[in-house]
Parts: structure tokens; C-alpha cells; sequence
């Protein structure tokens, strides 16, 4: 009885881990994406290139409204 009982819990524990996986291939993206290690530095890099020049644009348009306030 006790292990009719502990293979059935396995068997719902493998089910569940199964449509937990199904659902995550399902939703993640296609493709190479950053799991290669080819282009993942450059990203990087680019996107801190960007986010400065929006900081640097941020900066700049505030120095410019608070000089018209006055």
C-alpha cells in the first residue's frame, strides 16, 4: 500500500515538473538569444552606450528647465 501510495506522488511530481518545462519551452524565445557567448559582451556594451546617452539627455534637458523656471 505505502508504495502504490509513494508512486503515485512521484508519478504527480514528474507530471507536474513536466507541464512546468512544457510551459517555459513554450513561452521562451526562439533563437540564439543570450544563452551564446558570442555577442552577449557587445550587447552589453551597447546598451550601456544607451542608457548614458539618455541619462546624458535626461541631464542636459534638466539643466535647461530649471534654467527657464528662473
Amino acid at each position: 500500500m505505502l508504495v502504490l501510495v509513494l508512486g503515485a506522488a512521484v508519478l504527480l511530481l514528474i507530471a507536474i515538473a513536466f507541464l512546468i518545462v512544457r510551459d517555459a519551452r513554450s513561452v521562451a524565445p526562439a533563437g540564439d538569444g543570450s544563452l551564446g557567448a558570442g555577442g552577449s559582451k557587445r550587447d552589453t556594451a551597447a546598451m550601456m552606450r544607451k542608457r548614458r546617452a539618455k541619462a546624458k539627455a535626461a541631464r542636459r534637458q534638466r539643466k535647461q528647465n530649471s534654467k527657464r523656471r528662473r
